[in-house]
């Protein structure tokens, strides 16, 4: 039962990280045209107007495809007891990524939102939740916990995976309800969020023997 639970997480895993890059670059292409495009920038939402979305927004996916790489990388058995060092540097970009994407997350939600109140207030909250996993994972790092280290990091990379979510519980509520993205992105937001972090503790909870020793870590 563990392998097989164990097999569906990394499945689900690289679907969820597939589904992100995809969306990512073609957000990027669509960026790239806006700019170059007068009728196609004034046919989009009302927040391509506005210069200081588009630098957010080009750093947060920019960023954010760094974050997923590395962050894969991090979390990958092999890599992490051969490669010390690697990973350690690995381990740094990751974390520096990951305060980048939380708070230009933060910043996009609050002042360009695409849809109502809910999406704001959730994309800030769990915004905040990374920073804070980011700053636990890497105190933990600092301090050779690596048992705790290892637990942030699992938490701050697959809370963020929820933006994933977020789409797949968008479309259904597109297709059960027929309100517009906009009238359920909120809501999608505050449920992808929550099933992420219910499923991320669940996980820990259930390798908690395992966590315990540092998968080969301690030789940092």
């Amino acid at each position: 039962m563990e392998k097989v639970s164990k097999f569906g997480l990394i499945l689900l895993t690289l679907f969820l990280v597939g589904l992100l890059i995809f969306a990512a670059i073609t957000e990027l292409r669509l960026m790239i045209a806006v700019q170059s495009d007068g009728e196609l920038k004034a046919s989009r939402s009302f927040q391509y107007q506005y210069p200081l979305f588009n630098i957010l927004a080009f750093l947060h996916i920019i960023v954010g495809l760094i974050f997923l790489l590395t962050g894969g990388y991090q979390l990958i058995p092999f890599f992490r007891k051969r490669f010390y060092k690697t990973h350690r540097v690995v381990g740094r970009i990751f974390l520096g990524a990951s305060l980048i994407v939380a708070s230009t997350a933060i910043l996009l939600g609050i002042f360009y939102p695409y849809g109502d109140i809910l999406e704001s207030v959730t994309s800030t909250v769990f915004g905040f939740y990374i920073l804070v996993g980011t700053y636990w994972a890497y105190t933990h790092a600092r301090k050779r916990n690596f048992v705790h280290h290892q637990k942030w990091v699992i938490r701050v990379y697959f809370i963020a995976l929820s933006v994933a979510t977020i789409r797949i519980v968008a479309g259904l509520g597109i297709a059960i309800t027929g309100r517009s993205l906009e009238e359920v992105l909120g809501i999608s937001f505050v449920i992808a969020f929550l099933i992420h972090l219910l499923a991320v503790e669940s996980w820990i909870k259930l390798r908690r023997s395992q966590l315990r020793t540092p998968l080969g870590m301690g030789q940092h």
